[in-house]
């Protein structure tokens, strides 16, 4: 986006309101809605409103890209509100009062593979959700292209940085590692956020990529390595506790696509990550 470009931040939280931050730096005129107006970066102009349910006309005129970046209820109707619904209302009232937007994004997930078996994937893989989250973000994307321009779907492994300390703790608890390879992805919070400027500011984006670290790995090694660090012993995983609780499946994400781009990552690893949460832990 150039400087004075106008940008909405649809969902200004953990992601969106890091990028809000990086497109006002840049000379951007950037608005974030949310329900509450608290808690915005500087120079950020709030925009109090539910965006699913609240009246549209409070957005600010001539929007030139929007980033829908909502968190969604944990539920079915919640995801599709959020992923479906939401961003289809937004683009509605945006087209029908003429607003120019030259790009929109969507904050999404790699949830639209499921795989078991710590295969890689990437943009050629076709999509294949496991359940309503997945499914919900694939129509999402669909709603972005349908209403015309240049859309970009991102497709966010699991985001993590300060604040975000829930798998620190479980090992710090004790937890038991997986009983089997679990092959995990994750990005730093703020490279997440630079992904989200990166394709907003490319002339000819792909219309998706995958946003993620440059290294996928076996959860029983991170375990490993933060029990390590923490000084710690891990609980033992057997049939009947096989450790991880988690729904992701097992999979390998590139993010060879979006390096290719041009974009430069601040974190490239769990451990660089990690370190840095320890640090200010």
């Amino acid at each position: 986006m150039k400087p004075g470009a106008r940008v909405l931040i649809a969902g200004c939280g953990y992601i969106g309101a890091r990028a809000a931050a990086l497109l006002q730096q840049r000379g951007c005129d950037v608005f974030g809605a949310r329900r509450s107006a608290a808690a915005l970066p500087a120079g950020v102009t709030p925009v109090p409103i539910d965006l699913l349910e609240g009246d549209l006309s409070a957005l600010p005129p001539a929007l030139d890209a929007v980033v829908w970046a909502v968190s969604p209820e944990p539920t079915e109707a919640g995801y599709r509100a959020a992923y479906v619904d939401g961003p289809a209302r937004l683009l509605r009232h945006l087209a029908e009062r003429g607003d120019p937007l030259a790009r929109t994004v969507l904050v999404g997930s790699t949830s639209v593979w499921h795989h078991d078996d710590g295969r890689e994937v990437d943009e050629e893989n076709p999509p294949c959700p496991g359940d309503y989250r997945g499914a919900a973000v694939l129509d999402g994307e669909q709603v972005l292209r349908q209403h015309g321009g240049s859309s970009v779907a991102l497709r966010f492994s699991g985001i993590y940085g300060p604040g975000r300390t829930r798998l620190i703790d479980r090992v710090a608890a004790g937890a038991a590692p997986p009983t089997r390879a679990v092959h995990s992805n994750r990005i730093w919070a703020d490279d997440g956020a630079n992904a989200i400027v990166h394709v907003l500011s490319l002339e000819a984006p792909a219309p998706v990529y995958v946003v993620t670290d440059d290294a996928p790995a076996d959860l029983r090694e991170v375990y490993a390595w933060l029990a390590e660090q923490l000084q710690v012993s891990l609980g033992a995983s057997s049939d009947d506790n096989p450790g991880y609780p988690g729904r992701g499946g097992s999979k390998r994400c590139s993010n060879l696509l979006l390096r290719q781009s041009g974009l430069e990552l601040e974190v490239p690893d769990f451990r660089a990550g990690y370190r840095r949460l320890l640090s200010i832990r």
